[in-house]
């Protein structure tokens, strides 16, 4: 084989491969369907909730964590979620299904108090193949790039853009 015959060969052999692995070997996913949520901790301190404001996607279930000595609450201010009184290291547990703004308290310390920010995730309307990696590259680079896996916990795009030799 001459040297050009064996570059050709090889390049053939690497473009296949990188085919293969956007395309094949797991279930493409549409970017509107969400990844699964991630979940959130607050713990419950010192009189505190901490963080006292926390960022999540619609989907996450966000659990509170009684660190103190004493027993507290966790109330919706409007109502939509409500523990009973939780004890040192017991846990109270909530899924977010609406983006919106929920403040909370402490019903046994009204000066506690603490709010969860849900955001809706934005997609970007590509197909992408299980890996999170979009199928033609052309077509992310030309709209700004994105995909479901791509998304940042706040719900915000993580664009996948060409940098130099290799993506990041």
């Amino acid at each position: 084989m001459t040297g050009k015959s064996v570059w050709v060969a090889s390049f053939a052999a690497v473009l296949l491969i990188a085919i293969v692995l956007l395309s094949a070997g797991s279930p493409s996913v549409k970017a509107n369907d969400q990844p699964s949520a991630p979940n959130a901790e607050v713990k419950i301190d010192n009189f505190s909730f901490g963080p006292q404001t926390l960022t999540v996607p619609v989907g996450a279930t966000v659990t509170w964590t009684n660190r103190d000595d004493i027993p507290h609450t966790v109330v919706s201010t409007d109502g939509v979620f409500k523990s009973k009184v939780r004890d040192t290291d017991e846990t109270f547990s909530y899924t977010f299904t609406k983006a919106g703004t929920y403040p909370y308290f402490c019903s046994i310390h009204p000066k506690m108090t603490g709010q969860v920010m849900v955001k809706q995730a934005q997609s970007c309307g590509l197909h992408c193949n299980g890996y999170g990696f979009p199928f033609v590259a052309a077509a992310v680079l030309s709209q700004g790039g994105c995909c479901p896996k791509r998304h940042n916990q706040n719900g915000a795009l993580n664009p996948i853009r060409s940098q130099g030799s290799g993506w990041r």
